[in-house]
């Protein structure tokens, strides 16, 4: 007895036939890439702390005994210029002015303490300190924290910078506004703003 072949129509699926699931579509390149962190880059915080160390030794190194040494000549331009002004009322602009700036201040220290070596040569000393922050925020605006700290503790124990800081002359007003100069142009002229510069 013959057997007869069962057909299954085509519109009836195969039972051992699996359920094709829907391809979700991949979202590679939907997302923007995230930076690595750089975690030997110092925060806010930290960067803040160790400038601020480093004005500290800055100005201990610059006003440690800064009157140990007399007055040599070309100091005593801005300092009887000054001492003749507040004592004689002597003008401050004359022949030999050999830079104002620096002239006018002494006159705070000398009316408030004394015409001495030590209040004649403080002016310089924060000017020395200026120069070690401005020299902090040229390295962060141009690289990063981590340079601009760098970059100030050089100014802070360099001997060429701290005899000039320690000296009654335009030396120290020179170099931190020359600095100064450097850093208003580098953030009026550059072409387009730093991405990462709200970290700085």
């Amino acid at each position: 007895m013959a057997r007869k072949k069962k057909f299954r129509s085509s519109n009836q699926p195969a039972s051992s036939q699996a359920p094709v699931s829907p391809v979700k579509p991949s979202d590679k390149g939907l997302h923007a890439p995230v930076p690595p962190s750089d975690t030997l880059l110092p925060g806010n915080r930290q960067a803040l702390i160790l400038l601020l160390i480093l004005l500290a030794a800055g100005l201990l190194i610059r006003a440690l005994n800064l009157s140990e040494l007399s007055l040599w000549m070309d100091e005593y331009v801005h300092v009887m210029r000054a001492k003749h002004f507040l004592e004689d009322g002597d003008p401050l602009l004359t022949d030999d002015n050999n830079g104002i700036l620096l002239t006018l201040t002494l006159l705070p220290g000398f009316a408030l303490f004394d015409s001495s070596v030590f209040w004649a040569r403080f002016p310089s000393v924060l000017f020395g300190l200026g120069l070690i922050y401005v020299v902090y925020r040229l390295g962060a605006h141009m690289f990063n924290r981590y340079v601009g700290l760098f970059a100030a503790g050089g100014a802070t124990f360099s001997l060429y910078l701290i005899f000039w800081s320690r000296v009654c002359r335009n030396y120290a007003p020179l170099a931190v506004f020359y600095a100064l100069l450097g850093l208003l142009f580098l953030q009026t002229f550059e072409l387009q703003p730093d991405p990462n510069g709200q970290d700085r």
